[in-house]
């Protein structure tokens, strides 16, 4: 897959060559999934972690649901790391959150990573994870993920966060 391959509102799978597969998508049931087939694409790809990005008032929000209780009671594992819209986690709980995705994938779990829109946190996000599985730099983290995720990682703040992890 590759950025000419990107659907901004489905399920996109960044090639980490681990035993669990890595995803992103944006919020299922947001403004990008109303009908919320993005659950059925989950369950298609057999997903058993998921990595929330977003708030839960950020989440009724942009949903109407409760989402993390949804996923819970579906069985999926979450691991939640709420980020403000543009910003930037603490980085010893962003360290946590990439551990344990990291942790579920070479377990073979495979795994989707969503903010609202699954571009900008989800990038850097992705971009950290990338330099931990992968070993890469910062700056060639960012360019990986944004090969298949055009416009990830979406400011300076996150940016720096992607580049200093």
């Amino acid at each position: 897959m590759s950025a000419q391959s990107f659907n901004p509102g489905g399920l996109t799978e960044l090639p980490f060559g681990l035993p669990g597969r890595v995803f992103r998508s944006p919020i299922p049931f947001g403004d990008r999934d109303r009908n919320g087939q993005l659950v059925i694409q989950y369950q298609l790809e057999c997903i058993a972690a998921i990595v929330i990005l977003v708030g839960d008032e950020e989440i009724l929000v942009s949903t109407g649901k409760n989402l993390r209780r949804y996923y819970l009671e579906s069985g999926y594992d979450v691991i939640h790391l709420p980020i403000p819209d543009y910003g930037v986690p603490d980085p010893s709980n962003l360290a946590l959150a990439v551990s344990s995705a990291l942790e579920h994938a070479i377990a073979g779990k495979h795994t989707v990573v969503h903010c609202n829109a699954g571009i900008g946190r989800t990038g850097m996000f992705l971009a950290c994870l990338a330099k931990e599985a992968l070993g890469k730099t910062g700056d060639e983290a960012i360019r990986w993920v944004r090969s298949f995720i055009p416009g990830a990682i979406e400011n300076p703040g996150q940016l720096e966060m992607a580049r200093s992890y």
